[in-house]
This record gives C-alpha cells, structure tokens and sequence, in this order.
C-alpha cells in the first residue's frame, strides 16, 4: 500500500494544475473579487521545557510563562481585528494582483461585473508570528485564490502564505525591524497595522499572479 500511495501522489499533483493548463488559454479576461473569511491570529514565542531535565520549579516557570504568552497573543489579535479594516486589506490584495497581473499571462483582468470568469480571493487570516521568545516578529498574510468560468466550473485553487515587511518604508518597514515583542507592537499606531497588512495583502496579490504563471505553463 505504500509503494501505491507513492506512486499515485505525483499523478495527483500533475492533475491538480492539469485543468488549469487547459482552460487558462480559453480566457481573455477574469473578474477579481476579494472577500475575508478569517480574521487575526497571532503566534508569539513560548518556552520549550524539558519537566525532567530543567526539574519541577522551572518546569512550572515555563507553564507560567506560555500562559501569560497565549493571554497577550489573544490580546493582540482583539487589537488587530480593531484596527485592521477588512476592505483595506481586500482592496490591497485585489490591486496587488491587478497590477502584477497586467495584460497577462496568463490573462488580463476586467472590472466588467457581468463577466463571466471569476477569479476570487479569500482572506484566510493575518496577524503575527514569533517562533521563540526574542525572537523577530514577523507579519503574517494567508489567502487562497479561486478561478470559476462562466458556467461555474472551478478550474484553478491556489493558497499562498506570506510574510514579511513591507508597505511605507516610513512607517511599517522601519517599525517592522523592531517588532519582536508585544511592547513594540503596541507601540505601534492602529493606522500603521492598517498599512502594514495592507501592505502584505498587495505583496500576496502580486506573489499569487507569479504563482498563476507558473501553472498555466
């Protein structure tokens, strides 16, 4: 059963873009339409003890130490959802796309909204993510990528994760080298989160647009 397993996996992956190759030269034109089916989520860095190793007293000390982490990362994701405006981040990833997009390939897109060929853009979540204590935050964006033809076939799905700084050099790229921990996150403004995701929504749109390319062949 393995050895089938192996074997039928590639076949999978092949077939998974295979409808994609083929429809992707029938279309001229898509529509691009943003949505948000998640919200905020943060990740900040714990401490890894071994209770048998490290002894009971810093054993505990760790316990105490992730409880206040998770406490803080449920804290800043309400902060997050408060600043963050959704349609920002969904203009943001619309427009990165647009404009990487162009003329194609593999396709141009249209703002015409009764055409027919769709290409829909889900927000998935977005946030921050530190993977140890002192560690360097980094800024999180997750959206997936669906292309239905006119009849409502789905022909295409994609999901890209990414992450990174970008945006206003003034503002978020500056911010962004000092981020890793909560105090420098709170020290920064709701309008420079805002732009901040907006930023790695843009960055994501372009980064799905190269993606596309690639499966189209």
């Amino acid at each position: 059963m393995p050895r089938i397993a192996t074997l039928a996996l590639p076949a999978l992956l092949l077939g998974c873009h295979a409808k994609f190759k083929k429809n992707a030269p029938l279309i001229d034109q898509v529509r691009v339409e943003a949505l948000t089916v998640g919200g905020p989520n943060v990740e900040l860095g714990k401490v890894y003890v071994d209770a048998e190793e490290a002894g009971g007293l810093a054993a505990l000390a760790g316990v105490a130490v992730n409880i206040a982490q998770e406490i803080k990362e449920v804290n800043q994701e309400v902060r997050i959802a408060g600043a963050v405006n959704t349609g920002d981040i969904q203009d943001g990833l619309e427009s990165g796309l647009v404009e990487a997009l162009g003329e194609g390939p593999p396709f141009a897109s249209t703002e015409d909204s009764a055409h027919g060929d769709l290409l829909q853009l889900e927000i998935m979540e977005y946030g921050v993510y530190v993977p140890y204590l002192g560690a360097q935050a980094s800024f999180t964006f997750d959206a997936r990528a669906r292309i239905y033809r006119g009849d409502g076939d789905r022909v295409y799905k994609k999901r890209m994760t990414c992450t990174g700084s970008l945006g206003d050099p003034n503002t978020v790229a500056v911010v962004f080298g000092t981020v890793n921990n909560v105090k420098a996150l709170k020290e920064m403004s709701d309008a420079e989160l805002n732009e901040a995701f907006i930023g790695m929504a843009r960055y994501c749109g372009e980064r799905f647009v190269l993606k596309m390319r690639k499966h189209a062949g």
